[in-house]
């Protein structure tokens, strides 16, 4: 179900992904489904992941805490691509008790046909995501949420995705966004994804034609999508310059003549010279500087260094 997605999004860039509370391998028991505590475990795995400045792709719910990130942390995400998102839950505020009702008896239905081999149920549960679908993808479809999780957490955890209200969060989002949604999507009405789409500053809105809550790569619709993502999520030259300039921006006075003369070219016996240290002091040097870049090579951290201006200049270091 998820590869097509996965071999897209990692045919250029390094994905990031992790398990929600009380699904995956992440805990189990003891789960608090608080939406807040989503946002915090958000926040945890880029912290834990060392990411400076990075975009967001936020699929169905996986988007409103996206969403939330981007709105608390705007100078940390760079742009978000945004695909099935609404900017209210059917529990948002103020709900009706129709809605209510509804969500219940839904709610009640799922965690039947979560794990029991009933074909009315499993259809109800598939059919909330998947239209138009070989059987091979829906029984894969069954298969990942019955191993991801359990009727328990599902019955405890959807809710927390129906009380979610984006009304004043997305307004505050200030990086470009796509916002996406397939016209005939079972899941969530697409002229609620389009409100949503309109409340985030210049915003673009695009329609998928698909009967699908999550695109699939048999579609129509897919080839079109791959284009656009792969060109939104595409850096700018600014931006590339930025994330450069954030690899050196730890190093000392000494580190920086090294690392000019690393851009020019010079081997370490002529930086010895120019510089009159010891060749230990200037391998020493390059390993720290490989160390705070995060850099793994002398090639690759010339082509860095030059892309910010080191290596440009003819003056003495």
């Amino acid at each position: 179900m998820w590869r097509s997605w996965l071999e897209l999004l990692t045919k250029h860039h390094t994905v990031i992904q992790f398990d929600w509370r009380g699904c995956g391998l992440s805990d189990r028991e003891g789960v608090d489904f608080a939406a807040e505590r989503y946002v915090e475990d958000f926040e945890a795995v880029v912290e834990a992941a060392k990411l400076d400045r990075f975009p967001i792709v936020g699929i169905s719910n996986g988007g409103i805490f996206g969403v939330v990130y981007a709105a608390r942390h705007p100078d940390r995400v760079t742009r978000m691509f945004l695909n099935g998102i609404q900017a209210r839950g059917r529990l948002g505020a103020s709900p009706t008790s129709e809605e209510v009702d509804a969500l219940e008896a839904r709610l009640k239905i799922i965690e039947l046909g979560w794990s029991a081999k009933n074909p009315p149920h499993e259809q109800f549960v598939i059919g909330h995501h998947l239209i138009v679908a070989t059987p091979d993808q829906r029984r894969a479809h069954q298969e990942i949420l019955r191993q991801s999780s359990t009727a328990d957490t599902a019955r405890k955890l959807l809710p927390t995705f129906a009380r979610a209200d984006l009304r004043d969060t997305l307004p505050q989002i200030r990086c470009p966004t796509v916002v996406l949604h397939s016209r005939f999507d079972p899941l969530l009405p697409f002229d609620d994804a389009r409100d949503a789409a309109a409340l985030i500053p210049n915003a673009r809105f695009v329609s998928l034609e698909s009967s699908n809550h999550l695109l699939l790569d048999n579609e129509p619709a897919w080839p079109m999508m791959t284009v656009l993502l792969d060109e939104f999520l595409r850096p700018s030259v600014s931006e590339e310059s930025t994330a450069s300039n954030v690899l050196f921006h730890d190093l000392t006075p000494r580190e920086h003549q090294v690392l000019e003369l690393v851009a020019r070219g010079f081997d370490n016996e002529l930086i010895a010279n120019r510089l009159r240290i010891s060749e230990k002091t200037v391998r020493n040097q390059i390993s720290i500087i490989f160390g705070k870049s995060g850099l793994n090579s002398r090639a690759e951290t010339i082509v860095r260094a030059r892309e910010v201006g080191f290596g440009q200049s003819n003056t003495q270091a």
